[in-house]
């Protein structure tokens, strides 16, 4: 299924849901670069958030609710259905002063300072978050153990 771009209610859903539990979440990938204007408007397939140091109770408790997909669980994801529309959580862990993921538990990827803005009354993750990560791509999947 995909998610028409009209659909900007249930992101803004979503994230909200999210809120409520007392987990900051931002919109990243293709809605973030659809929201800062990087890419026009499109259907997208899914909607993926960048969980900004998670509590892990709140987000266990939050998951429970809405039977976690537990195939793709792993150190820097999680992820759940909403409507037949896959929602994919990355983690980022304070650490240091710096927002850190763990790729597979092995790759330690440090996002930009400047990770969040606001748009469209969203917290969204930066342009710099976004490049880094798309720049980062390559190396990312490249660390991910052969049986993920």
């Amino acid at each position: 299924m995909l998610l028409l771009p009209s659909s900007l209610s249930l992101l803004r859903s979503v994230v909200a849901s999210l809120e409520k539990a007392g987990i900051a979440a931002l919109v990243f990938g293709g809605w973030a670069e659809e929201l800062h204007g990087l890419i026009p408007a499109r259907d997208h397939r899914d909607i993926d958030l960048l969980l900004v140091d998670p509590d892990e109770r709140a987000l266990a408790v939050f998951l429970d609710a809405r039977e976690e997909i537990f195939e793709k669980r792993s150190s820097h994801k999680r992820a759940f259905e909403v409507d037949g529309i896959l929602v994919e959580l990355f983690i980022t862990r304070r650490e240091n002063g710096k927002q850190v993921t763990y790729f597979w538990r092995h790759l330690r990827w440090v996002w930009p300072s400047d990770i969040s803005v606001s748009l469209s009354d969203l917290p969204v993750a930066s342009t710099a978050a976004l490049a880094a990560y798309r720049a980062s791509w390559l190396t990312i999947q490249a660390s991910r153990p052969p049986s993920s």
